[in-house]
């Protein structure tokens, strides 16, 4: 089964960093022609605006187009523009799914063991973590149970998630 993760924190920077781009596109085009700025200024400024719009498509498109979790009998894979990570399930010692900042549920495929680990700990070890070969977390979905479910036998933590 294939998924597109879901980010809110991502939608907010994403909707910010257009925001911050088109406006300052807009102010070096304003500064150009009010201050009448020689040929080579202008160059520079205009270079300046199509650098930055450049470095924000690029994460514009990895963000809407490129990443994608597949979950299948072989494991979890994480694609992403720079970044592609595969766990085993028979690597996967932990799933959790835990409520993430704005109170959005994020669910984690770790290859630590939580056992004897409290539960406050495990939440904020898992918030802070960053994907890696190691752990994959994504916004967690309904149905998405019953697709992990196929593969994974053990407990899945904080699936109480209406």
């Amino acid at each position: 089964m294939k998924y597109k993760p879901l980010n809110t924190y991502g939608s907010i920077s994403l909707s910010i960093g257009c925001f911050i781009t088109f406006a300052a596109t807009i102010f070096i085009m304003i500064a150009v022609i009010l201050f009448q700025a020689d040929f080579f200024t202008a160059l520079l400024l205009i270079a300046i605006s199509a650098i930055t719009n450049i470095i924000f498509l690029y994460f514009f498109i990895d963000f809407i187009f490129i990443k994608n979790i597949v979950i299948n009998e072989k494991g979890i894979k994480y694609k992403a523009i720079n970044k592609k990570l595969f766990i085993k399930w028979c690597d996967i010692k932990t799933i959790g799914v835990i409520y993430g900042p704005l109170a959005v549920p994020v669910i984690h495929f770790a290859t630590i063991d939580a056992e004897g680990i409290p539960r406050e700990t495990l939440a904020k070890t898992f918030t802070k973590a960053n994907i890696t070969d190691k752990h994959i977390k994504f916004n967690y979905r309904k149905g998405m149970e019953d697709t992990i479910r196929l593969y994974w036998k053990e407990d899945i933590l904080g699936i109480d998630i209406e």
